[in-house]
């Protein structure tokens, strides 16, 4: 328990010393791999040089109530950074940030005008994701509020989607833009062909509703070949571009499939590396149909390595913090960042 005060005060003081930041990743447009926007994900590296996971500090913030300020913050600077990203060469990027279900509230819709208008930023570049756990306890406030939001301009996209509640007459009423398919939806493409079935089923449900749809952590070319089959239009994940510091997302995001064309990180581009003839058959195999032959279990594809190893503050890259006198809750290994929630 000590431990955790000890990290509580630190996440105090890191509120206004600096240690917070934001990464971006970047996602991109199945098949072309033109680069679209970015999402905006924070992270706490500690005066040491240690990180600590969002997946620790975020709900932290939620429980002590900073959550509130955080929040703020965040897209005040996400704003100001994203303020240049677009232009003839890039065409129109979006910004996406993350909002917890806790500022899903009226005050939190003049938190809005105020950070667009003091980034002079355009409300029709700014996507604010949420998650169904908005709507467990007040389901008409929450509604009204993304309303709100909605007034000002700005997309809303609905995060984590096939996972938790799921709760499909949601989608009949809820002022949205975009479905994000969660990433444990992804993880299993090639391995079990449910999965395909399943994706297919929500991305014909977002067209057929007129929304967009996005499939996160895509990390395996054949994930990235199913998916083009699929039809699913955008793709975010670390085979495409990892979460980057703010001065190089510009450079990904003007570069088909972002990362892959990095100096130093050279790699085909996987439509090229995946012919039409190849991908056209990859979803015949992975939905059994009558002339399909059995598929072999899908070997692990190697990750790209991080494009800043030394700043790898991931919602899992969390570091030995054991010297720190910081609680056992977030010691582990270094694995994929995932999304800010």
């Amino acid at each position: 328990m000590e431990e955790h005060w000890k990290l509580e005060r630190s996440f105090r003081r890191a509120l206004q010393s600096g240690e917070l930041s934001l990464e971006y990743q970047p996602y991109f447009d199945l098949p072309t791999g033109k680069g679209r926007g970015a999402e905006a994900l924070a992270r706490w590296q500690l005066a040491s040089g240690e990180c600590v996971a969002p997946s620790v500090f975020i709900p932290m913030a939620e429980r002590t109530g900073r959550i509130h300020a955080m929040g703020a913050w965040a897209l005040k600077a996400a704003c100001e950074t994203a303020q240049g990203w677009s232009n003839a060469s890039t065409g129109r990027m979006i910004l996406s940030v993350n909002v917890s279900a806790l500022q899903v509230n009226r005050q939190f819709s003049a938190v809005i005008s105020e950070c667009l208008r003091g980034a002079a930023f355009p409300p029709a570049q700014l996507e604010l994701e949420i998650t169904e756990s908005v709507f467990l306890h007040n389901t008409e406030l929450s509604i009204a509020c993304l309303e709100d939001w909605k007034n000002i301009g700005v997309h809303i996209a609905l995060d984590d989607f096939g996972t938790g509640y799921s709760n499909l007459a949601y989608l009949c009423r809820l002022p949205i833009d975009r479905l994000k398919i969660d990433q444990s939806l992804i993880q299993h493409l090639g391995i079990d062909k449910r999965s395909a079935i399943v994706l297919r089923s929500i991305i014909g449900l977002g067209a057929d509703l007129g929304l967009n749809v996005i499939a996160e952590g895509v990390e395996t070319h054949l994930q990235l070949r199913i998916l083009t089959d699929l039809g699913c239009p955008q793709a975010q994940g670390f085979l495409l571009a990892r979460p980057v510091r703010a001065p190089l997302v510009h450079a990904i995001l003007r570069k088909p499939w972002g990362i892959c064309r990095t100096p130093g990180l050279d790699r085909p581009n996987p439509a090229a590396a995946n012919p039409p003839a190849l991908r056209a058959t990859s979803l015949t195999k992975i939905l059994g149909r009558k002339e399909a032959k059995p598929i072999p279990t899908q070997r692990a594809e190697p990750r790209l390595p991080s494009s800043h190893p030394s700043n790898d503050c991931g919602s899992d890259s969390i570091g030995n913090l054991t010297d720190r006198g910081l609680p056992d809750v977030v010691l582990g290994k270094r694995k994929p960042a995932v999304a800010l929630n």
